[in-house]
């Protein structure tokens, strides 16, 4: 008797656990909003979209020694900038910014060439770590519109993240930027993948002809 009790009662809990895995996602199944763990949360090979507001708009850190005029334009020479992230990541950003830019005034377009460096100390699906990359792109009528790589650190080691670069607003701007990208796992091949050493012969290809 005591037998088919303890029988009846471990098929019960076996019963328990098959229902309960079928109810919980698996690693690649993981949205934006169910938290994992590091690199773990992303599938083989696969990639989990994300959407951030980096905003910019305070001043600028070294104007003074940053920022400089010639009869057409602005000159920028690592220009420090930071302030707070929003949306799927959450936590605070620097970047570092050289290139220049036209005025929207004096009937010049706005329009220019910007690039530089990045850092983003945030906490994503319960995350907390830190990205650092690059960026590059191109001002049109004042509004950048560009790319922006990195790799994880802390709790993020192990991952890469892709993303477009677009300032909100009218011209000339607000210097605040909505990011749009997806977060990787750093090995492996496939679309997601980024060559660092690529774009740095692009740029000096792209030097070579200015």
């Amino acid at each position: 008797m005591f037998q088919r009790i303890f029988a009846l009662f471990a098929f019960g809990i076996a019963l328990m656990l098959w229902a309960c895995s079928e109810q919980n996602p698996s690693a690649s199944d993981l949205t934006q909003s169910e938290p994992g763990t590091g690199v773990t949360s992303l599938a083989k090979r696969g990639s989990t979209p994300f959407a951030a507001e980096v905003d910019l708009s305070g001043p600028i850190v070294n104007l003074a020694t940053c920022l400089s005029r010639t009869p057409n334009s602005l000159q920028f020479s690592g220009c420090e900038l930071n302030g707070p992230v929003r949306g799927d990541l959450v936590g605070t950003a620097v970047a570092f910014l050289t290139g220049f830019q036209k005025p929207v005034t004096n009937n010049l377009s706005g329009d220019g060439k910007a690039g530089g460096l990045i850092t983003l100390r945030v906490t994503w699906r319960g995350i907390s770590g830190t990205f650092e990359g690059s960026f590059k792109g191109k001002w049109k009528a004042g509004v950048f519109t560009g790319k922006t790589k990195a790799r994880g650190t802390g709790g993020f080691e192990g991952m890469k993240m892709r993303a477009t670069v677009q300032e909100q607003g009218a011209p000339p701007g607000t210097t605040v930027f909505t990011i749009n990208g997806r977060i990787v796992k750093g090995e492996g091949g496939g679309d997601d993948d980024d060559h660092d050493d690529d774009d740095e012969d692009d740029g000096k290809r792209n030097n070579g002809r200015n």
